[in-house]
């Protein structure tokens, strides 16, 4: 049973004969697209990135001089994302 959702995930891009393959390492990277698209949880998936995305591009945008340091604006970046 795991082994054909896996083969259903992945193997559709996989398969020598494609003309698009993809590699190993964006397959790994893609497959909880994938995932999420055959589960249909996708848009909710997105919708949490967006959100996530658009904190983080808030605090890139305030001016240089807003945080102590670097380390603190990434501490706020690891925080949003975590």
């Amino acid at each position: 049973m795991a082994e054909s959702a896996v083969n259903q995930v992945i193997n559709t891009r996989m398969r020598k004969h494609q003309h698009m393959r993809w590699t190993p390492r964006g397959a790994h990277f893609l497959d909880p697209v994938r995932c999420a698209m055959i589960n249909g949880d996708l848009a909710a998936k997105l919708a949490v990135y967006r959100a996530h995305a658009a904190k983080v591009l808030e605090l890139l945008h305030r001016p240089s001089d807003a945080f102590d340091s670097p380390m603190v604006l990434f501490d706020h970046i690891v925080q949003i994302l975590a």
